[in-house]
């Protein structure tokens, strides 16, 4: 089985193509919670460094007299988000994004 990631809705696609891709799920045997835990392992990093970006993103936009948070870019991830994994996919921005605002 193929599964769709990502979201063709706005420029990231075309800035990030890595960003849309198709992954070929392993068939339902091959599943076990080794390979889970490796994914939460890699979704955990790979938030850690969306959150340090974000942050050093926030602090050059203030060191430059402007606000810290592009209410704009925030609702086109949240969009993003939630065109590829529906409602569940806005909660989950939402929550990355409330996380990546913060320092702690």
């Amino acid at each position: 089985m193929l599964i769709a990631v990502g979201a063709d809705d706005d420029s990231a696609t075309a800035r990030y193509p890595a960003q849309r891709a198709e992954v070929a799920a392993p068939p339902g045997d091959a599943i076990d919670a080794g390979t889970i835990d490796d994914i939460d392992k890699q979704l955990i990093g790979l938030t850690l460094l969306r959150r340090q970006l974000v942050l050093s993103a926030q602090q050059e936009r203030a060191r430059r007299g402007q606000p810290k948070i592009e209410a704009t870019r925030e609702a086109a991830v949240a969009r993003r988000y939630a065109a590829t994994l529906g409602s569940a996919g806005a909660e989950i921005a939402a929550t990355l994004i409330r996380f990546c605002r913060r320092e702690n």
